[in-house]
Order: C-alpha cells, then structure tokens, then sequence
C-alpha cells in the first residue's frame, strides 16, 4: 500500500514534469466534448432549482454515471442511458423530467448548505463497473432564482467536459473507480491550474442606456479537482488563492479562502481573508480581473495544491422606472495551466481501489 505522502508527492511530480514538457497541451474545457463531466454549481436553496441537461451526440446508446454532492459531503449517485443523439434534461429540485435520477443529498457532516454542490458525470460499461472512452457528451445547466425582486431571474453555464485520451470508443479507461485527470495516454483530460475571472466588484454602478447597474455582489462556485466520490471517502482541502487587478493595473494580494472538494462563498463577504478587495471601495475600479488558484498553505489546515474547475456570478440591481429589480447573472470562468487531479468513485460488480491518497 503506498503512504499518503509518496501518493502526493508522486502526484506533484508529474504535474511538475508534464507541465513544463508541454504533455498537458489539452485541458478540460467548456466549449469542446469528453467522456466525463463536472457541473460547478447545482443550487436548490430556498427559491432556487437548477435544470441539468446532457446530450449524447453519437451514433451509438451510453450508460452515465452521477454522483451529487452538497457542501456538507452528502452524497447521491445514480445511473442512466442516454440512447444516440439523444438530449435528456432534470430538474434537480423536483428529481423530475426526461429521465429519472437520485434526489439531491440534504445530508452531511461538515460545514456548508446542504442544498448547495456539484455535479460529475462519466461513460460507464453496461454493468457499470468501469469507466469508459466515450467523448460524445456535453451539457449545460441553468440556475433559477425564483425569489428575485424583478421576478424569477436565471443563468446558464457549460459543464466542465474531460475527454478520455483513449481513441476507441466504448473502451475502458484507467483502472475502475480511479479516474485520473493527468492528460496522458490512457488518462483524462487535465484540470486547469488555475482560473481567471472578470467580474465589477461590489458596489460598483454602472450606466447603461438611460438606466443604471448596481452591482450587489460576486458568488464563486469551485469544484477541486481531487474528488472522493465514495462512501467511505477521505476529505481533500486547498487553499483558494485569490488575486485581483482594477483598471489602473494595481495587484490586489492576500486575500484566500479555505475549502475542500466543492465551495461555493461571496466574494465580498464570505473570504476568509481580505475580501474587502473585491469591493468597489477599496479597487475604486468598475472592472477588475480575478485569479483562482488552488495551493498547499499552513494556513488551512491539511491543504493540499488542486486543480479547479467553477462558475463566477454576479448578483445586480437595474434601475427600471426607479426601481431596483434584483437578478443574477453567471458564467463559467476561463481556464489556465494545467494540474492533475483524480475522481474515486464506487464501482458496482467490481473491487474498489483501496490505495489512499
């Protein structure tokens, strides 16, 4: 059995090595297909639903495996067919639409709303006992915010899409229930190193047309990418690294968050450290650049460097005929670098890895 350490350590070798020698040429990214998929933010809190959707665009039927999980490390799994060309789409609150699925966790131990998390999906075998080379899935989800003072409000965002560098379709990738994410021959894609976001920081207003935009706020949704998906899981933490530049192209440093596999906070509010940078106080800037990076700290305990994947939204307040009509709007964040992660899930009908990480 190998030790935790020679595990990290071994990990961080060749995220090092292949970094540099130009292996991780292709990343996971939003915009192409892959045989794995990761949904940033799933929001089913008070007044809240998110609508999944997930095509398969070949010629042939899949099987998908899903594993949910809410901030509090509750999690559900489930399983489906997708059959050729066919779109299926859920909604996560009501577990209702094309295709029957799990009802999202509401359980859990740690810190975190219950009714906040993430969404992964891959290609499983017929029996569901090993992933597979599928890289004909894509997706999108739509977050609805039914509460809003303007009325229900919405925004859509692409799924997180990994291809398995594996060329023939239908065949199995890696060993069962350890995905890796490292981009090489018989691999995953990569996660991205870091992110990029561009967001105006709290109390900003903006003027459009006749019209102004107050801006209220900025949420993060981040999946690290160093996932233990199973039941007897062992919990993985980061530091979210935070760096901001305003127009002037001053660097606002210092600021960091601690989490785990999945986080969602406020900027401006929620950050452990500094978050009055990402205020228009103190960046005195309508537009401002932000870096995610996902690093090993003392300053959060047991942390460990993750690759990271999320979705940057922003909470506004248009003025029409002089009122204030709240809504929120959202994207996926750019991607940069490349780190490399891993997905443990359970299997059914085979032996699960017991190799810690």
């Amino acid at each position: 059995m190998k030790q935790p350490w020679k595990t990290a350590l071994a990990g961080a070798m060749v995220t090092t090595v292949l970094a540099t020698s130009g292996v991780f040429a292709q990343v996971a990214n939003t915009s192409q297909k892959g045989s794995l998929l990761m949904y940033a933010r799933i929001d089913i809190r008070e007044g809240f639903d998110t609508i999944v959707r997930m095509s398969n665009d070949n010629n042939a039927a899949v099987w998908v495996k899903c594993y949910y999980m809410n901030e509090k490390k509750g999690r559900r799994d489930f399983e489906f067919r997708l059959t050729k060309k066919q779109p299926a789409w859920w909604s996560v609150y009501n577990g209702s639409g094309s295709i029957t699925v799990n009802e999202f966790p509401t359980d859990g131990t740690y810190p975190g709303d219950a009714n906040l998390g993430e969404l992964i999906c891959w290609a499983v075998n017929g029996s569901g006992s090993e992933q597979i080379s599928f890289n004909h899935l894509s997706g999108t989800a739509t977050v609805y915010d039914f509460d809003d003072t303007g009325g229900p409000s919405a925004f859509q965002y692409n799924s997180w899409n990994f291809k398995a560098q594996v060329p023939t379709t239908n065949a199995t990738v890696g060993t069962a229930g350890d995905i890796q994410l490292t981009g090489l021959p018989g691999a995953y894609d990569a996660c991205p190193g870091y992110l990029i976001g561009h967001f105006s920081p709290a109390g900003a207003t903006l003027d459009s047309r006749d019209r102004s935009i107050s801006i209220a706020d900025n949420d993060l949704s981040v999946i690290a990418c160093n996932q233990d998906l199973r039941q007897d899981f062992t919990p993985h933490f980061t530091k979210l690294e935070l760096t901001v530049w305003n127009e002037d192209e001053t660097k606002f440093t210092g600021a960091y968050e601690c989490s785990d596999g999945y986080h969602f906070f406020t900027l401006d509010t929620d950050t452990d450290v500094a978050p009055e940078i990402f205020t228009y106080d103190v960046l005195e800037s309508n537009a401002a650049l932000l870096k995610v990076q996902g690093v090993a700290s003392t300053k959060c305990t047991a942390s460990e460097a993750a690759g990271l994947v999320g979705v940057l939204s922003t909470s506004t307040f248009p003025f029409v005929d002089g009122d204030p009509k709240e809504n929120e709007i959202g994207t996926t964040l750019n991607a940069a670098g490349a780190r490399a992660g891993y997905v443990l899930w359970n299997p059914q009908d085979a032996i699960v890895p017991t190799t810690p990480r």
